[in-house]
């Protein structure tokens, strides 16, 4: 019986051994800052010269306030200078969502109406621009690398490399808007896999990109947008965060977080 036992845990054993080694293999935290930063640069370098990228999205926002994650697809396309980032969810309804350094707007065909926030500081909106143009010397002005981790998989029995790079403000005013940015590369091919964020309510916000490509021309309708006469137009203008000072309790949220005027277009 012992006979028939031992070998049984053996071959056990093996077996763990070389899945703890297949696992090893596929996340492996990355130390070398100047592995990150050369992965970095070759991804901003392959962006350098672009005018307008376009990709297909998929965008996931987790919060303690909810049971699930909230999940929206649809396509993208960004204008790098001025910048300005535009969402076309997909479905009957049309969501439009457009981001620049001063504003950020959702309009929503179905229901006539255009909410525009005026953002009362542009580190978030700069922060995910320049995921897009990952310059580490711009990146490391701001932030600092806290944790760099590569991931393998094989996607249609090809193998995938991702470097994902986990940074944080350097500065405690920043860290009041953008908690947390990280940004992912798919080294395999030189492309931007995803990049995502944690805002001030702690929400985790994860933005997945596929298809994604590098453009000379998009038509400028895209990002200037004219709304059908008639519509409601909503604006927002909340207070700028205010860093407390040394042993202070933080400013207490009010329930809407912004004051609106309502007008038609």
């Amino acid at each position: 019986m012992v006979d028939v036992v031992v070998p049984r845990i053996r071959r056990a054993l093996t077996v763990g051994a070389c899945l703890a080694g297949v696992l090893a293999a596929q996340e492996a935290e990355v130390r070398d800052l100047a592995q990150v930063r050369t992965a970095l640069h070759k991804l901003a370098k392959a962006h350098g010269k672009a005018r307008f990228l376009a990709a297909e999205y998929r965008q996931e926002r987790t919060s303690a306030l909810l049971r699930k994650p909230l999940v929206s697809t649809g396509t993208l396309v960004l204008r790098l200078d001025p910048p300005c980032l535009v969402f076309t969810a997909s479905g009957a309804n049309g969501t439009k969502i457009r981001l620049t350094r001063d504003t950020y707007e959702v309009y929503r065909p179905s229901r006539a109406r255009l909410e525009r926030t005026v953002l009362p500081d542009p580190t978030q909106a700069a922060a995910l621009f320049g995921a897009f143009r990952p310059v580490p010397e711009v990146l490391e002005a701001r932030f600092r690398i806290t944790r760099a981790v590569r991931r393998t998989r094989r996607v249609a029995r090809a193998e995938q490399r991702l470097l994902e790079v986990t940074l944080v403000p350097k500065d405690a005013a920043e860290a009041k808007l953008i908690r947390q940015l990280s940004i992912t590369l798919d080294e395999t091919g030189n492309r931007l896999h995803a990049i995502a964020y944690r805002d001030p309510q702690g929400d985790a916000v994860r933005l997945f990109l596929d298809k994604l490509q590098v453009r000379d021309k998009v038509d400028a309708a895209a990002f200037d947008w004219t709304v059908p006469k008639g519509t409601e137009v909503l604006v927002h203008r909340p207070p700028k965060p205010q860093v407390p000072k040394s042993g202070a309790s933080p400013p207490k949220r009010s329930a809407s977080g912004a004051t609106g005027a309502a007008r038609k277009g």
